[in-house]
């Protein structure tokens, strides 16, 4: 090693080490976002399956998806539910924020399932 080479370590870190970090946050932000698209999915497909039941309660499928909601994990906030039921088809859809790694990047998932009602034929 010759003497100009000594420090040179120590630039090259301080230059890489940033990018690689941000890369990692990157990945693990994209990780959370992907997860509170499947979790609002979830909610979703549970206040459908629920409203849509033989003979079901009105506010069956909302009530089923805040329960199935409560058992996650905290991965979104500030969710809102809503449950269509025309007599024909039922229709949920939840809208929420999602928790992120960085902070400045905040994005909200909105996610829609529906299906027939279930009746005697």
């Amino acid at each position: 090693m010759s003497t100009r080479d000594r420090g040179g370590g120590g630039i090259e870190m301080a230059i890489i080490l940033p990018l690689l970090l941000f890369c990692v946050f990157a990945v693990a932000h994209l990780g959370m976002y992907y997860l509170a698209q499947q979790a609002a999915l979830s909610v979703a497909q549970v206040a459908v399956e629920g409203e849509r039941g033989w003979l079901a309660e009105p506010g069956a499928g909302q009530q089923r998806a805040e329960n199935f909601l409560a058992q996650l994990p905290e991965v979104l906030t500030g969710t809102q539910i809503s449950v269509t039921n025309d007599g024909e088809q039922v229709t949920a859809t939840v809208t929420a924020d999602t928790v992120t790694v960085i902070p400045w990047l905040n994005h909200t998932v909105s996610q829609t399932a529906s299906a027939p009602v279930e009746r005697l034929t």
